[in-house]
């Protein structure tokens, strides 16, 4: 396991957990590569060490996703990475 961070939104419910999933660094996200309707498409790079949130950095991840409070609207989905490697 890489050196995972803590997240600023450890504290909120896990509503599901994800396990090796492929995606690519983009615009301060991860982008998967299955279907982009998916609420699940664009994540938040929350517990990425900083040297691997770089655009075009291609991972296989696992992690848990947070619940978002009803009053809330995210650009991302709220991502606590549990685990990655990186895509030669």
């Amino acid at each position: 396991m890489k050196n995972i961070l803590e997240c600023w939104f450890d504290d909120r419910k896990t509503v599901k957990i994800i396990n090796n999933r492929v995606g690519i660094i983009k615009g301060g996200r991860i982008l998967t590569e299955d279907n982009p309707t998916n609420f699940e498409s664009r994540l938040s790079l929350c517990s990425l060490p900083e040297k691997f949130r770089k655009d075009g950095i291609k991972i296989i991840f696992s992690g848990e996703i947070k619940e978002i409070y009803p009053n809330e609207r995210w650009a991302a989905t709220p991502l606590k990475i549990t685990d990655f490697d990186i895509v030669e």
